[in-house]
């Protein structure tokens, strides 16, 4: 009796170890904290850059709910550049989250308004709020900049035009600093990009180009002065037509001879990592869970013969 009640648990544990051992990790709160404040606006300085010299400015300010789930709406202030505190006065409420697991129940306040006659240069926005005795604040560095432009991709090569060689130049160039380039070429809008994304470092040749038409679009990330990320994209078709190659069949050309960039495949080139084997550990999982029952069965059958016995 006693070896298979400790068959029994040793088995029980093992099952229920592995249930354990597969669940997903989660975070205990992987929700915003509340009570808890926000600048939405402006942008910060590493995202964004403002060319006006009025920029909108928008607080987000998260507040417990009370018993009968409302919540008064918290006074909410900001400084621009150390200076003194300015009340915003046209405070809305916004959405209402109930509690979730371990998602906190929350009341949402915006407040907006709009900052004009900025400076060139960069500029620091502190914003707080006060609700039930508690305060908040943040902190938002942005820059004005009229002169700013965004950076730009020109694809110089190659051109809508005929080639009769087999050698084509991939030739573009940007008014910002590259960080990183690939390109697509003959992919088909119904089969998204099956030849996939070809990484480069800069200008490079195309070779073995079959006769026919080609399509091409180039990506290129690029980086301002302030350091903003730009993601760029340029797409041309071009025609290969020369005897020491064959026909390239089974692509599709647009009327007017144009390229649409905005249909090129949204996939990302980088591998994705193997998923997670599901089926596997509820089969496992079945299988311990049988001879669990099994070994129920069983020794139940062996004890009631011993007592009839």
């Amino acid at each position: 009796m006693k070896r298979a009640a400790l068959a029994i648990t040793v088995v029980f544990s093992l099952f229920v170890s592995l249930m354990v051992g597969v669940q997903p990790l989660v975070e205990a709160n992987p929700g915003p904290s509340v009570p808890t404040l926000r600048v939405l606006y402006p942008y910060p300085s590493w995202e964004s850059c403002y060319s006006n010299a009025s920029v909108p400015l928008k607080i987000e300010v998260l507040v417990t709910p009370n018993s009968s789930g409302g919540a008064y709406a918290p006074q909410v202030f900001y400084s621009l550049d150390n200076g003194d505190n300015v009340t915003l006065t046209n405070v809305k409420e916004g959405e209402h989250r109930e509690q979730v697991l371990w998602y906190q129940a929350y009341v949402s306040f915006t407040a907006s308004s709009t900052l004009c006659d900025l400076t060139e240069g960069n500029h620091t926005i502190s914003a707080y709020a006060i609700s039930d005795g508690k305060v908040m604040s943040a902190e938002r560095t942005f820059t004005v900049d009229s002169s700013y432009k965004s950076p730009e991709l020109t694809l110089i090569s190659p051109k809508k035009i005929t080639y009769t060689t087999s050698e084509v130049d991939l030739i573009f160039s940007t008014t910002k600093e590259l960080k990183s380039a690939k390109y697509l070429l003959d992919y088909h809008l119904d089969s998204q990009g099956s030849r996939g994304y070809i990484s480069i470092n800069g200008n490079i040749t195309l070779t073995n180009l079959a006769n026919g038409t080609h399509k091409i679009i180039l990506f290129a990330d690029c980086f301002d002065e302030y350091g903003n990320g730009r993601s760029l994209y340029q797409g041309t078709s071009f025609n290969v037509s020369s005897n020491e190659n064959t026909p390239l069949n089974g692509l599709t050309e647009y009327a007017d001879g144009t390229l649409d960039p905005s249909t090129a495949p949204t996939q990302s080139p980088e591998p994705q990592l193997e998923s997670f084997p599901t089926t596997l550990v509820l089969a496992s999982s079945m299988v311990i869970a049988i001879i669990c029952i099994g070994l129920f069965v069983y020794f139940q059958k062996r004890i009631s013969e011993a007592k009839t016995s």
